[in-house]
């Protein structure tokens, strides 16, 4: 919550003689998108699972030399078109039985057309090329912004590892996850959960991943080490990384989260437990802007690909 009430704010933008071309709009505690169609949640979620899924393509196809511009140029024309698609799907009104139609036909709302050819793209750049693997976990904020971390993600591909990101929806799956008692969090939940698998289908297909990890399996996945009752970002972090881990496709985990951030020390006390009993490879970085030390980079894509060629051997064996 902002410390500042909006009576600051007016006064600061009176100040900066801002105050007559600002608006405010204060969203509904218990609904954001009210007055705006019973299922237009639908078409947001729509919006941020494809997203995902558009960044999950580019992060696969990335590694390697001159990968980086041909991936991004793939992502950025088909998120362009599904900003357009979306803009249009959002001029008719949106109920709850169009959102229930657009899930369960698999269309959402014209994104599914859209991920089958982008996935089509990526697969013909490389995406499905067997390279070294790590998985970015940790703060939502942190992990999803280039600039937080230095752009660690962009200097291991440029050293030949494939990175993948936890998705920006596994925070909104597990908190719709934590509130499933009422009836109509159980439908919206149904209907996401559906969103999501069906934009993960369309990838997976073309890519050759495994099955989508749901938040349960997420949560199960970490309660040995952090127990589940103790909510928030801590569980999601230890638990996505270690089911993924046990699918025998990553090489090393990398945390990331704000410099003393404390959900990211509990996950990163764990991590050193969990590569005791289970050999997984992980580090922790706190993250508020600065430069991260070009060596800790290349230890640690040594390290990874260290793993990658005893998984492979040991696979052929």
């Amino acid at each position: 919550p902002c410390a500042c009430t909006r009576r600051d704010i007016e006064l600061e933008l009176e100040r900066l003689g801002r105050k007559d071309r600002v608006r405010f709009w204060s969203p509904s505690d218990s609904c954001y998108f009210d007055g705006m169609g019973t299922g237009f949640g639908a078409l947001i979620f729509s919006a941020f699972a494809s997203s995902d899924m558009l960044m999950a393509g580019m992060r696969e196809a990335t590694a390697g030399p001159g990968g980086a511009a041909r991936a991004r140029a793939i992502r950025d024309r088909y998120a362009a078109e599904l900003h357009a698609q979306l803009e249009q799907a959002g001029k008719r009104p949106v109920g709850l039985g169009r959102a229930v139609w657009e899930a369960a036909t698999g269309r959402l709302f014209g994104c599914a057309d859209i991920l089958k050819r982008a996935a089509d793209e990526f697969a013909a750049a490389g995406a499905a090329a067997d390279l070294p693997t790590v998985l970015i976990v940790g703060e939502i904020y942190v992990r999803c912004d280039p600039f937080a971390t230095d752009r660690f993600a962009e200097k291991l591909q440029a050293r030949g590892i494939k990175v993948r990101l936890a998705p920006m929806t596994e925070w909104m799956e597990y908190a719709g996850w934590l509130s499933r008692e009422a009836l109509g969090d159980r439908i919206s939940r149904t209907i996401q959960v559906r969103i999501q698998e069906v934009a993960w289908k369309i990838m997976a297909r073309r890519l050759g991943w495994g099955p989508r990890p749901s938040v349960p399996q997420v949560v199960a996945a970490g309660e040995p080490w952090i127990r589940g009752a103790l909510e928030g970002e801590a569980v999601l972090t230890l638990g996505s990384a270690i089911h993924e881990w046990r699918t025998g496709h990553l090489d090393g985990v990398l945390n990331v989260g704000p410099h003393e951030c404390m959900p990211t020390k509990l996950a990163e006390s764990q991590f050193l437990h969990v590569a005791e009993r289970e050999g997984m490879l992980s580090m922790t970085v706190s993250c508020n802007g600065d430069p991260i030390d070009s060596e800790i980079v290349d230890r640690f894509a040594y390290e990874v690909k260290a793993r990658h060629r005893r998984r492979r051997a040991h696979a052929r064996n």
